[in-house]
């Protein structure tokens, strides 16, 4: 009897603790709500008073494959509210959703800043995300946002939902161990990418282990470089 009570006890100990771990963490997966639906979700898990000006409407989609704390889930609705022209404003013990020119003109403190828009959360395992936004931003629309979050090593992206989809998996590609890897884009005005891509290829010897790895984004009419250091810079003179 001794031996399964302390069982118990052992049990019943850790389950607070799984609970709580669990409780840490939300999981992101709207399809298509009212930003006033978001917001409810993200005053729950944060715990901080939201007021929505009447004019903050419209749709929106948020997608995460891994579950994000709360602190994240707040900067991705930032992200999903910048995007759709909307900011957070503080006011006292309560936080202020309004247009992003309302906020300007009363000169008040800002928190953050068929091609449906969507939120995508994109967590790495090898690359580091902060070093990605630079490769990245350029292949992002006008309307678009990027955000790394360093502590988490995610990438957040606010874009058309085509463009997210080709972003992502541009990102399947640089998101690979390497050592002293670095990336880089190069936009083209005359050129084809995908012409460019090949040749440069070619150039560099090809190889199921090149150098440097050359991808081409043809929607913007760009290579994306991702090697080590010194190769990089050769490719990056040959592109």
């Amino acid at each position: 009897m001794t031996r399964w009570t302390s069982l118990l006890l052992a049990l019943l100990a850790a389950a607070p603790v799984r609970a709580a771990d669990e409780a840490a963490s939300v999981a992101f997966n709207f399809q298509d709500v009212e930003i006033a639906v978001l917001a409810r979700f993200v005053s729950e898990v944060t715990g901080r008073n939201l007021i929505l000006d009447e004019r903050v409407r419209g749709k929106v989609s948020v997608f995460s494959p891994t579950r994000v704390t709360p602190a994240e889930a707040y900067e991705v609705f930032q992200s999903v509210l910048a995007v759709r022209g909307f900011t957070t404003v503080p006011s006292g013990r309560h936080v202020k959703i309004v247009p992003v020119r309302d906020a300007r003109e009363s000169a008040l403190p800002t928190e953050g800043g068929g091609d449906q828009l969507v939120t995508r959360i994109l967590p790495l395992a090898h690359a580091d995300a902060l070093s990605l936004v630079p490769v990245l931003q350029p292949l992002v629309s006008k309307d678009g946002v990027l955000t790394a979050h360093p502590d988490t090593n995610r990438l957040v992206v606010v874009d058309a939902r085509d463009n997210v989809a080709r972003l992502e998996t541009l990102l399947a590609e640089l998101d690979r161990p390497a050592t002293g890897a670095a990336a880089s884009t190069v936009r083209l005005r005359h050129a084809s990418a995908e012409t460019v891509a090949r040749k440069l290829t070619e150039a560099l010897g090809g190889g199921e282990t090149p150098e440097v790895r050359v991808i081409a984004d043809r929607r913007a009419n760009a290579v994306v470089l991702s090697g080590a250091a010194p190769a990089l810079a050769r490719a990056r003179t040959l592109a």
